[in-house]
């Protein structure tokens, strides 16, 4: 209940829930934002409270933020935000604290995610930056060659160090659809597939032929069970590629 009451001076509403300041292109932003905000405002979160009363849909409530901890995309600081609201939860908290700890939530999440990616990526160009001053090199403004990186750490399995260098290969080049692609597939190794299907859209929208991009969403759709949407997308992928018989597998 004390966390609730230290959160109830975060201005709630639309106010509070207004689209975070961090970048776009960051897939897990936008996934907190649709897998929290979506349904803690208006009418939406309205329908989670009894009509009559107002009392929160308390274990309805605890499903859905159990379902974004849950998420492997998450960083273990992030989960941990969540469970303290979560250990919250009880019959005597009122619908208009419940909403102003989920802004907080939101918030919080948020600006976790931007300092602990801030620190990784800084640390992925210093190595970078250095490698260049050593061999007169230029990379450090290539999104190709953090594309690499990534690529290799993803194939180590060193998927944050991936995340890190996707993320600069995109802040180089927001055009490249490799990059968003590439890390979809890393998200999707995670299985964070809802992650995955941010990074896979965002491919898709700057390329729509992108074969790769293609059957990763489709894939996706699968995995939600969203079979005609996967149907779809692997279909387009057939028509992009119609030697590729793994596409419509």
């Amino acid at each position: 209940m004390k966390y609730f009451m230290t959160t109830a001076v975060v201005l709630f509403a639309v106010v509070a829930f207004s689209p975070p300041r961090a970048s776009a292109t960051d897939p897990v932003t936008l996934y907190v934002a649709k897998a929290i905000g979506e349904w803690a405002v208006g009418a939406a979160f309205d329908n989670l409270c009894d009509a009559a009363t107002g009392k929160p849909n308390i274990q309805e409530i605890d499903r859905r933020l159990k379902a974004v901890e849950e998420n492997t995309a998450l960083r273990s600081e992030m989960r941990e935000e969540i469970r303290r609201v979560r250990a919250g939860l009880n019959d005597r908290v009122t619908k208009e604290e419940l909403r102003s700890a989920l802004a907080g939530l939101q918030t919080q999440l948020t600006d976790i995610l931007r300092r602990v990616s801030a620190l990784e990526e800084r640390v992925e160009l210093q190595e970078v930056e250095i490698d260049d001053l050593k061999k007169a090199t230029k990379n450090a403004s290539s999104a190709r060659g953090f594309l690499a990186r990534g690529r290799d750490c993803a194939a180590k399995k060193e998927y944050h160090r991936a995340m890190a260098n996707y993320a600069i290969a995109i802040r180089l080049d927001e055009s490249s659809s490799d990059a968003y692609v590439a890390r979809g597939q890393a998200y999707y190794e995670l299985k964070a597939i809802e992650v995955a299907l941010i990074d896979y859209t965002k491919a898709i929208d700057l390329e729509p032929k992108c074969l790769p991009a293609l059957k990763g969403r489709g894939n996706v759709f699968i995995a939600k069970q969203e079979y005609g949407r996967a149907v779809s997308d692997l279909t387009a992928a057939l028509g992009v590629n119609k030697k590729d018989d793994e596409s419509l597998m």
